[in-house]
């Protein structure tokens, strides 16, 4: 009798133990879930507020060198009329403003489409738009990933509100 009971009773312990360790197992699973979206939404806010003060600070150092904004706001040409002093400012302001463009398109993919479609449409056009930035990465793009002067050189636009594909 005691060898029965004592049979029944590690068979309903086995049974119990294989219970519970399926129930922890599917709490894990769900916490882990939690987890990993409060990860991608640390992660994307972090990009957000990270483009945010890079933008903040790229403006502020315009409003403090106006006499640079020209050549990369409004298309002014660098030539041979503006003088050495000058010109190896816009030279730099346009690496910093292609180093903070580098640094945005690297953070599109943890951007929302809408987010990412908007700073992606900037980029293009100040590329496009502005002839001291198209030749400072012509002379110095070596100096970037090949996805980001890919992506300022490429012709295609947005489609269906989605960025283009962003190779790594």
């Amino acid at each position: 009798m005691n060898s029965e009971w004592a049979s029944a009773y590690a068979e309903w312990a086995s049974a119990l133990g294989t219970w519970v360790a399926s129930v922890v197992v599917i709490i894990s699973v769900f916490i882990l879930r939690a987890q990993l979206q409060d990860t991608r939404r640390t992660i994307r806010s972090a990009s957000v507020q990270g483009a945010y003060n890079l933008w903040v600070s790229i403006d502020q150092f315009f409003i403090s060198h106006p006499e640079l904004r020209p050549f990369i706001y409004d298309g002014k040409p660098l030539d041979k009329s503006v003088n050495k002093t000058l010109r190896k400012k816009v030279e730099c302001a346009a690496e910093m403003m292609l180093d903070a463009m580098a640094n945005i398109h690297h953070q599109l993919p943890n951007l929302t489409p809408e987010e990412a479609e908007a700073y992606g449409n900037f980029l293009k056009e100040r590329y496009r738009t502005q002839p001291v930035l198209k030749q400072f990465v012509d002379q110095h793009g070596h100096w970037y990933p090949n996805s980001f002067t890919g992506f300022l050189r490429s012709k295609q636009e947005w489609i269906n509100n989605k960025p283009p594909t962003l190779r790594r």
